[in-house]
């Protein structure tokens, strides 16, 4: 119980980091409601893209780079961000949630 729910709250952290990057990204200045996310992606670190979109094609699939992934990439910063809160931050609320520590009730 205490390996899932220390899951839980790892998710849990990946969600909120992601949103506080939304965050501080916003507050640079950065037009996450309008510019894609593989756009800024390129901007900032081409070289990581191209080897995130080798491995991904290479040892895993594909047709998980294209149509999949390149189409998150297409989307404004701030959905990209939320859709990535979202898939980790939903998972592990409900780990946390089903697998919480109950009290022991005492028999009188």
């Amino acid at each position: 119980m205490f390996v899932i729910r220390g899951i839980g709250y790892v998710l849990l952290l990946l969600a909120v980091l992601a949103l506080v990057y939304a965050g501080v990204l916003w507050q640079d200045g950065v037009p996450i409601f309008e510019l894609a996310g593989g756009k800024y992606w390129f901007d900032t670190d081409s070289e990581s893209l191209n080897l995130v979109q080798a491995v991904t094609q290479r040892y895993l699939h594909p047709k998980l780079w294209d149509p999949g992934i390149v189409t998150v990439l297409l989307w404004p910063i701030a959905a990209g961000l939320g859709l990535v809160a979202a898939v980790f931050g939903i998972p592990g609320l409900l780990l946390v949630t089903l697998f919480r520590r109950r009290r022991r009730r005492l028999m009188r």
